[in-house]
């Protein structure tokens, strides 16, 4: 039997399996990898559902197949301590003016006196009590690791409508808890799906951090997720950490950084949904070196992979909402990456596609960040097709977004707007008026 072989059917055993106990699968399935890095011995202890599905295909028990657990104490110790100074780290970083309010305070701090502290004192009491039952259980069953993630699902899924910061606090309530359950669980089968948890929350803190303008600090947040997704053994959270590292290179302008990464993502998931989520950013990278034929073709092959895709992804479909990556989103990269190889023509008409598919949505299921993004971005490649009328209709509803909601992914793309402004038209009095409105509404007049 080969890898793919045994892969496919521990998959089979899987799905059978999650069928007769009603139960959603957590894991993205076993791949040719997976079985590479069991019989290496890179991974001695994956996750208990794999264990339950190799035991069952091969007939034999856990001992006889060679998985055992293998974590000194030496090795806890590390882990621990690398996790607490990450911890440490992010109750650090001052935030100004973010949510509509004008009062400057830590991370550590939890929110000003208001309704908001008491939905996150309520949000972090309810994790805390479940994680609690949990340990008092000497372990996590199916049903607490389910009702975990789906704390991890709400907050993945509100995070298009929320603010930042509110999405920061939330994701790292949880993390931490299971930070804290990962220390000192009873069942060592557990930590698997801690270190998931962990990932997915770390993601979506960088995911934020990022938009309340600290690369660096989400740079390093992303990097700690994926470390943490290869330990789970979940190949398509790591992919999907993997993307969003190369997505903050992509953003310092260290597209050679980003695609280095893109490969790595690339060979370590079979995921259609999250490769082709990988080949949109893969195309931004080769556009910001200025490679159109790379370009086409990581677009070209993105579409290829969203054809043969199915509905069986655990970020993508069952988590959702920031894991996930539609067509809407995927014509922004794409209209992104066309405005940076400078063919507004080109970037016009994803970004209007774009643009187009958001509004479609119900209102208050508008993803406020990304239409605003949408919009920006669809001005410039106005601005590139010496379309002024269009620059400044594509605006009007971004001079109408809140002084709180002016992240970091808005004010750059803004930048950029100006930019072709003051590049395209020398001496034109629309033009002048329109950079004039955008430079007072930039800087808060």
């Amino acid at each position: 039997m080969s890898r793919q072989e045994l892969a496919d059917a521990c998959n089979a055993e899987l799905n059978r399996r999650y069928e007769a106990q009603g139960r959603r699968p957590r894991w993205a399935g076993m791949t040719e990898k997976t079985i590479g890095t069991l019989e290496r011995g890179e991974i001695r202890w994956p996750n208990e559902d794999y264990r339950r599905a190799l035991c069952a295909v091969l007939r034999s028990d856990e001992p006889s197949l060679g998985l055992y657990i293998d974590r000194p104490g030496s090795m806890v110790q590390g882990d621990q301590q690398l996790l607490k100074r990450e911890s440490d780290s992010s109750q650090h970083r001052r935030v100004g003016s973010f949510g509509g309010r004008h009062d400057a305070y830590e991370y550590g701090q939890g929110f000003p006196l208001g309704q908001e502290e008491l939905e996150w004192s309520i949000d972090r009491s309810a994790d805390q009590a479940l994680i609690f039952a949990s340990a008092a259980a000497a372990g996590l069953d199916a049903q607490s690791t389910d009702d975990l993630f789906s704390r991890a699902s709400d907050i993945a899924q509100d995070y298009a409508s929320q603010d930042r910061w509110r999405t920061f606090v939330r994701a790292k309530s949880l993390r931490d808890s299971a930070f804290e359950q990962a220390a000192r669980t009873k069942r060592p089968d557990n930590l698997a799906d801690l270190y998931l948890l962990s990932a997915l929350n770390s993601l979506l803190m960088a995911s934020a951090a990022f938009d309340l303008g600290r690369p660096s600090g989400a740079l390093r947040l992303a990097q700690a997720a994926r470390t943490l997704a290869g330990l789970s053994g979940h190949t398509e959270a790591e992919a999907w950490s993997i993307g969003l590292v190369a997505t903050l290179f992509n953003w310092q302008n260290r597209p050679q950084e980003a695609l280095v990464e893109i490969e790595r993502a690339r060979r370590l998931t079979a995921s259609k949904k999250e490769l082709f989520r990988i080949l949109n950013i893969k195309a931004r990278s080769s556009a910001l070196l200025g490679d159109r034929s790379g370009t086409e073709d990581a677009l070209g092959e993105a579409q290829g992979c969203l054809a043969g895709a199915n509905f069986g992804s655990m970020l993508h479909d069952q988590i959702a909402g920031e894991f996930g990556f539609d067509s809407a989103r995927a014509s922004a990269c794409a209209g992104t990456a066309w405005l940076h190889l400078g063919d507004g023509a080109a970037a016009r008409s994803y970004l209007e596609a774009a643009v187009a598919e958001y509004e479609a949505l119900p209102h208050l299921m508008r993803p406020w960040a990304p239409l605003t993004g949408a919009r920006v971005d669809l001005a410039t490649a106005c601005v590139m097709s010496r379309d002024l009328e269009a620059a400044e209709a594509a605006f009007e509803s971004v001079f109408k977004l809140e002084d709180g909601r002016r992240i970091s992914t808005i004010t750059g793309r803004v930048d950029a707007t100006l930019r072709q402004l003051r590049s395209n038209f020398k001496n034109d009095s629309q033009a002048r008026y329109l950079g004039s409105r955008i430079e007072s509404w930039s800087k808060g007049v």
